[in-house]
């Protein structure tokens, strides 16, 4: 099915990543008509190194406001809300633009669970962020997952050839952030809480069976909190935290793509 102009996607990018990261369902995505977006979050202060220090002053709220503004300018332009599709900390962020009203529909991949669902903190979600758990005064300073965390937590199902370039891509995230996410309840504006009653647009949650990031328990649980809105959770086995865009991928993204062309008309 190919898309008309008004017919946009924007891509939200997961914790200490980057646009880029999307480039591969960003293409396939393309060649169907769609208009597809794949924004840096605050990239004038989300640095591949040395961040300003003002970094660590950026919040949950900031990451969402930024996003939702992204999706107000795509429907001014196109007269539409664009499909928004999230991967681990923007599958979060995509639940609020839901929420908000500002989406089409929305796409979760591998997503960040939202307070109130499971969550679980596994061994290996442990070494993943390890780094930070050494960092002093993490929650207000800007960090970046440590390389073995990237290689072990997130792209043990890719051929170590593509190691380099990805961390070479990647950036310093806030720790305020994490935490906003992580620890709901020392947030203020509690802006990890969704509230699926406000969500009236489809909702397709991707779960990967060999997460060492983000559980496929919270995927699960992602699911089936948007279940009863008549929404729909997919599980994929041979897949990992990078499921965008690993190898086997096409067909995850193949299968997502009908997906949305059966909902939005």
């Amino acid at each position: 099915m190919l898309h008309d102009s008004g017919d946009s996607i924007l891509m939200i990018h997961g914790l200490c990543c980057a646009g880029e990261m999307w480039a591969a369902p960003a293409t396939k995505f393309r060649a169907r008509g769609w208009r597809v977006e794949t924004p840096t979050i605050h990239s004038q202060l989300r640095l591949r190194s040395a961040p300003p220090r003002d970094l660590g002053r950026l919040t949950l709220g900031d990451y969402v406001d930024e996003m939702e503004a992204a999706a107000r300018r795509i429907h001014s332009e196109g007269g539409r809300w664009p499909a928004v599709f999230g991967h681990s900390l923007g599958g979060l962020i995509a639940q609020k633009l839901a929420e908000r009203g500002v989406a089409r529909a929305v796409v979760l991949m591998a997503p960040f669970g939202p307070e109130g669902t499971a969550r679980g903190t596994s061994m290996s979600t442990l070494l993943t962020f390890a780094n930070l758990f050494v960092t002093r005064k993490a929650a207000s300073r800007g960090f970046k997952i440590w390389r073995t965390g990237f290689q072990w937590g997130m792209w043990h199902r890719l051929p170590r050839s593509r190691h380099a370039a990805l961390h070479a891509s990647t950036r310093y995230c806030s720790g305020r952030v994490l935490r906003d996410a992580a620890r709901p309840e020392l947030d203020p504006q509690r802006v990890a809480r969704v509230d699926e009653k406000q969500i009236a647009v489809p909702v397709l949650t991707i779960g990967a069976s060999r997460d060492r990031t983000i559980p496929v328990t919270v995927h699960r649980a992602v699911g089936e909190k948007y279940r009863t809105t008549g929404s729909e959770y997919r599980e994929y086995e041979e897949h990992a935290h990078w499921i965008l865009d690993e190898p086997g991928s096409d067909r995850v993204v193949d299968d997502i793509a009908r997906w949305l062309d059966a909902k939005v008309k």
